[in-house]
């Protein structure tokens, strides 16, 4: 799990180092960067599939799923053993996706995810019925052939990932230039980041925990109310700030301070006045809005939807906010946001359990993701304000 989140915290601390030195046309020192990040990462995550291939077994047994028949078990095993190679897979691509980002190239890092859903499918729907080769039957099928197809399009992915890099004269050594202060800046940054991604883990797993002990059905409606919430949110705040980051990076890279703050400020104004109308839209219709994914609606996905809304608005804000600090290759403070969020999420659990366990199902869960999230990115307004990321007389004049 800690590799995965590795990986997922890269492409922040990787680019703004990056393109400190590629702005400056210091390629070579981009490209000991780029070549030493693909090395300790493939090692990292190489070590961490053997040891998961190693310790399948117990793992399985004593702390995954402890419940499993011993054939449940045994093919549990299996495919934990099979897909133990994606971390390493995932470690490389990730790598290069950044360098590719790092330039604004992001044609085949869009279509690197696509490639691999295209292979889980085909595993799901050819692999499951076995695999013939000649006449010879050199798989059995079964469910192990969706871990196969996982598998295939991790590779898929990696390759469409490599193929992007054409054109940019990489040069790779199978080396790590230790001595590259690039490199070790990355590995300072890279710890922070990655405990940061490891947050939003933690911050599910308490809401599952609290949804869970409540009235049957309140898990499953909580998640596809959350599922819905966050699609406004990837498709504003997530698309628009991972869109904007490199060129954000360029700019203080060249020491323009002057346009990072003109186009982080407009970049908070577009993101604002696109997710305001769209919280207000997904608020009042919000039963219309559960029929997309349950046919005739669902009261209680709806009401927590609605208090869901809220949080719409503030996260994606944050996700721009938030790469305004790792441009500035400053990692820690949206960390102690996010240890601002899950502190007051737990408070406002413990507040509203009373509220919950009477049935007021939707108000202390919204509670509890407004409360938490919209906090944070408060936290997150001040802190910019002392960094003077964002002015307080234009946040006043724009919001």
């Amino acid at each position: 799990m800690q590799c995965w989140f590795l990986v997922r915290g890269l492409s922040v601390t990787f680019i703004p180092v990056f393109n400190e030195r590629w702005v400056k046309g210091n390629k070579q020192s981009a490209w000991q960067i780029s070549s030493s990040m693909i090395n300790f990462m493939a090692l990292i995550t190489m070590a961490a599939s053997v040891l998961i291939i190693i310790f399948a077994d117990p793992l399985m047994k004593y702390l995954i799923a402890p419940g499993l028949s011993e054939s449940g078990h045994a093919l549990a095993v299996s495919m934990m053993q099979v897909i133990a190679v994606n971390p390493f897979i995932f470690a490389v691509a990730a790598v290069i996706a950044s360098i590719q980002q790092a330039v604004g190239r992001f044609m085949f890092c869009a279509l690197a995810p696509m490639l691999y859903n295209v292979g889980i499918i085909i595993g799901t729907v050819w692999f499951t019925g076995g695999v013939n080769l000649f006449g010879w039957q050199i798989f059995d099928g079964g469910i192990m052939g969706v871990a196969l197809g996982v598998v295939l399009g991790s590779f898929l992915q990696l390759i469409v990932s490599a193929v992007g890099l054409a054109g940019f004269g990489f040069d790779y050594n199978f080396k790590i230039y230790w001595r590259n202060k690039g490199f070790r800046k990355v590995l300072s940054l890279l710890p922070a980041r990655s405990v940061d991604q490891g947050m939003d883990y933690v911050v599910s797993l308490v809401e599952v925990n609290l949804a869970s002990r409540l009235a049957d059905g309140t898990v499953r409606a909580y998640q596809q109310a959350l599922t819905l919430h966050m699609m406004p949110i990837n498709l504003i705040g997530v698309a628009i700030s991972n869109a904007a980051f490199p060129q954000l990076t360029e700019h203080l890279g060249e020491g323009r301070n002057d346009l990072f703050q003109k186009d982080l400020r407009s970049l908070l104004r577009i993101i604002f006045w696109m997710a305001l109308p769209v919280s207000v839209v997904i608020f009042f219709p919000g039963g219309y809005v559960v029929h997309f994914i349950r046919n005739g609606g669902n009261q209680l996905i709806a009401g927590i939807l609605g208090c869901l809304v809220v949080a719409i608005l503030f996260r994606t804000i944050y996700h721009m906010a938030a790469r305004a600090f790792y441009a500035r290759q400053d990692t820690k403070t949206p960390l102690y946001i996010s240890i601002f969020s899950i502190t007051l999420n737990i408070i406002f659990s413990n507040c509203s359990i009373d509220g919950l366990e009477n049935g007021r199902v939707w108000i202390g869960l919204g509670s509890i993701n407004s409360g938490g999230f919209g906090g944070g990115c408060s936290f997150g307004g001040y802190e910019s304000s002392n960094a003077k990321i964002v002015r307080h007389d234009v946040c006043a004049s724009d919001f």
